[in-house]
């Protein structure tokens, strides 16, 4: 569930939060599958202007005279599918093409056939190891006229077929990149960020935790203690949130009160943060509008509000509040004000998936651990979104939707970040420095 630094004292915000133990093994899991591959469509044949992103799960098209998709507006155009490929047999396999127009493969940084811009290959082999995952591109250009995209392979155990979804994966932390506070306490707390390549990179400053990266990844809005004397006993711990620009390079205070804000988060068009305030003496939800210097309470309860999470569309606010004696999730239309309950066995720390689709969330509702969990906007269909034997808290989507990335205590007491493939159930470590908590992922 959501925490705070306050005075170096690790809290929940309605008391104090203890961290179960973890047990000595992960209880054995099922045996991992893939899900398919990363797909990148540019509306140029010459890999220029970006357009769509999806997980495609394997490459085997045939788009005759039309496009991908109705974004692309023309019959030019171009793909990029990125992952990995992970064979169950260790032989030599030979890798082929049926395609209008070109197609590249490499595999392990091996060029294995080459028919894009002016390549003569059509076909090609590798030997590869059972059970070892290779990274995988594959590049395709479509010129005009009939448009068709598939990859297939053989081998002594295989026979010809399209290179199938079981055996492919997407890449992990595929685009964007994740920030995250790299301790609880928030006298020593800094927000590293963690990009595409696994470059792992610390902000310059001090004090800084709840980390959210804008939709479009430019900006880091965060809550820090900077502007207060943390060694002064006579002087309140306040906190504010501020705000980064990766494009300048300045961070600037964005709120100012007499007691704490904190965990602020992006409206899906990064014009707007909502976050949460104890500057009326009670824990509310409040809404800002940097550009323009506005703020808005927008709930008002005894209890404590608490986590906003905007919806995909911006119309809708989701928070954690403990106004029915735990903590539930509600959401909260900005236009009318109305409130929902949409959980009712505990529920914190909601997640909004960019597609729409899902909702993520904390609870404690079976086994007493905190488990990560998945519902429709409207709160249907509540479900697991993996189970396991630890401590799993934070969750945020990848730009894409198909990954939710979460803070995790797999290693004892340590903390690393997780990513979750929600398709193929597959849960890959981002990090290893046993110190990453509250992890936000943006473009």
């Amino acid at each position: 569930m959501k925490m705070t630094w306050l005075a170096g004292v690790v809290l929940l915000f309605a008391g104090a939060y203890v961290r179960a133990e973890a047990p000595a093994a992960l209880p054995a899991a099922p045996e991992e599958t893939g899900s398919g591959l990363r797909g990148e469509y540019y509306d140029s044949p010459d890999f220029h202007n970006i357009t769509l992103v999806r997980l495609d799960a394997a490459v085997n098209f045939n788009w005759g005279m039309g496009t991908p998709d109705p974004l692309l507006t023309h019959d030019q155009f171009s793909a990029i599918w990125r992952g990995y490929i992970k064979p169950k047999f260790t032989e030599k396999y030979t890798f082929w093409r049926q395609s209008d127009d070109g197609m590249r493969l490499t595999i392990d940084g091996k060029v294995v056939f080459d028919a894009v811009l002016g390549g003569q290959t059509n076909q090609g082999d590798i030997e590869l190891t059972a059970g070892k995952k290779y990274p995988l591109l594959v590049e395709y250009q479509e010129t005009g006229g009939a448009a068709s995209a598939s990859l297939l392979w053989r081998s002594a155990s295989v026979h010809d077929e399209v290179v199938p979804t079981a055996v492919l994966y997407p890449p992990i932390l595929a685009s964007g990149r994740i920030a995250f506070a790299d301790n609880l306490n928030l006298q020593k707390s800094n927000i590293s960020i963690l990009t595409p390549d696994h470059t792992l990179k610390k902000m310059n400053g001090t004090m800084m935790a709840d980390p959210a990266v804008s939709p479009d990844g430019q900006k880091i809005a965060f809550t820090s203690g900077l502007h207060v004397s943390w060694t002064d006993p006579k002087i309140a711990k306040n906190t504010e949130i501020y705000l980064f620009d990766g494009k300048t390079g300045f961070t600037k205070r964005a709120t100012d009160a007499p007691l704490e804000d904190m965990q602020p988060a992006f409206s899906p068009d990064g014009k707007q943060i909502a976050f949460t305030s104890k500057r009326d003496g009670n824990w509310e939800i409040y809404l800002m509008t940097p550009s323009v210097n506005k703020l808005k309470r927008i709930t008002n309860n005894k209890a404590a509000d608490q986590a906003p999470a905007f919806s995909a569309d911006g119309k809708s606010l989701y928070f954690q509040t403990n106004r029915d004696g735990q903590w539930e999730i509600y959401v909260m239309d900005l236009d009318t004000g109305e409130e929902t309950r949409l959980t009712d066995r505990g529920g914190a720390s909601p997640a909004c998936s960019p597609d729409g689709r899902w909702v993520a969330f904390v609870s404690q509702r079976e086994g007493g651990r905190s488990q990560i969990y998945l519902m429709k906007p409207d709160g249907s269909e509540q479900q697991h979104a993996f189970t396991d034997a630890y401590e799993n808290d934070c969750p945020t989507f990848s730009p894409e939707s198909y990954e939710l990335a979460f803070a995790s205590t797999r290693d004892g007491k340590k903390s690393d970040i997780f990513v979750l493939n929600l398709v193929g159930k597959t849960i890959d470590q981002l990090t290893t420095t046993g110190s990453a908590y509250h992890p936000s992922w943006g473009r």
